[in-house]
């Protein structure tokens, strides 16, 4: 069990933390494989990551939505699990902590880690994704880099819109400028 706990951590897109435990208590629950003196504070760290070294020892019934989701984040951050798969992770994120815990999964996956996200925000996923999946339906459609699974072919055919890539990489869509089946 604890191998495969190193190999795959999954976060689903629908969560409930039953326990009100400590905020800290949750991320302890994703250290597998740590010795007991280790994982309160590695547990900590991962909370300083998702910005809530201050809310460590609170109940996670008293946090925000927002706040459980990055709990919940720390303690998949906290498997160092080689895998990490996060079905709609930015749900009850504010803008601000969408865009950093993207950055955080992006950084992870930059030191040898895989990390598998589903996103209906395609601004985001085409900014942080190095590799895009572009579902319809239950169906693969595109795949590649942003700027060719997003093409403006795709763009208007899935999702019924238009839009370009900026120099830097932003996918800027056009709010006016739905196609005939989105209109």
């Amino acid at each position: 069990m604890h191998e495969r706990a190193r190999l795959l951590a999954y976060l689903p897109q629908e969560r409930t933390i039953a326990w009100d435990l400590k905020a800290i208590e949750i991320v302890a629950l994703g250290c597998v494989g740590l010795s007991a003196d280790v994982v309160r504070q590695h547990a900590r760290a991962q909370l300083e990551v998702m910005g809530l070294s201050n809310e460590a020892e609170t109940r996670v019934f008293s946090l925000s939505g927002g706040q459980r989701a990055r709990v919940l984040l720390a303690r998949l951050l906290a498997s160092d699990a080689k895998t990490a798969c996060l079905d709609e992770p930015l749900t009850a994120l504010d803008p601000a902590w969408q865009r950093r815990a993207l950055a955080v999964l992006k950084s992870r996956a930059a030191q040898g880690g895989t990390i598998v996200v589903s996103l209906h925000d395609i601004t985001l996923a085409a900014q942080f994704a190095d590799d895009l999946w572009v579902m319809d339906q239950g169906r693969l459609v595109a795949q590649g880099k942003p700027e060719a699974a997003l093409s403006d072919k795709v763009l208007r055919q899935v999702f019924n819109i238009t839009g370009t890539f900026t120099e830097d990489r932003y996918l800027q869509l056009d709010p006016q400028a739905l196609t005939e089946d989105g209109a």
